[in-house]
């Protein structure tokens, strides 16, 4: 199998990461990738971007390197009924909206609850991608 797509990174802007955007769009096309999603974590996760950042992606280039690149956010889900922590119109401007749960913006539910939380959240039509791997049920 032959990979071509990173659907969900970061770069330091989010905080925890260790590269730029232009060392991981170089990173990419030299692995061989086709398109880059870098999505950094939207404003409620401690450490990350301002809202300034997402409102100015628009200046960034969509190529680099020889491959496609997109820009956007891994937006978390705030509450049960996915509730989402950017704003709707700021949501529709990005390439890309991956939709998280993280313990810092919402305590762990039962199965129940992080199923309707996910399921509320995908019905955002900003929303591409559900990361439900990013937070387990604990009992």
């Amino acid at each position: 199998m032959r990979n071509v797509l990173d659907s969900h990174a970061h770069t330091i802007a989010s905080g925890h990461a260790y590269n730029t955007i232009y060392e991981m769009a170089q990173a990419a096309s030299d692995r061989g990738l086709e398109l880059l999603a870098l999505t950094e974590h939207s404003m409620t996760m401690p450490g990350t971007c301002h809202e300034f950042y997402f409102q100015n992606l628009k200046v960034l280039p969509r190529q680099m390197f020889g491959i496609e690149v997109l820009f956007g956010t891994e937006v978390n889900i705030m509450d049960y009924d996915g509730k989402l922590d950017m704003r709707q119109g700021l949501l529709e401007r990005m390439d890309v909206v991956v939709a998280s749960m993280h313990i810092p913006c919402i305590a762990p539910g039962t199965e129940a609850e992080n199923t309707r939380a996910y399921v509320k959240a995908i019905e955002n039509p900003a929303v591409n991608i559900s990361d439900i791997l990013m937070m387990a049920v604990i009992p």
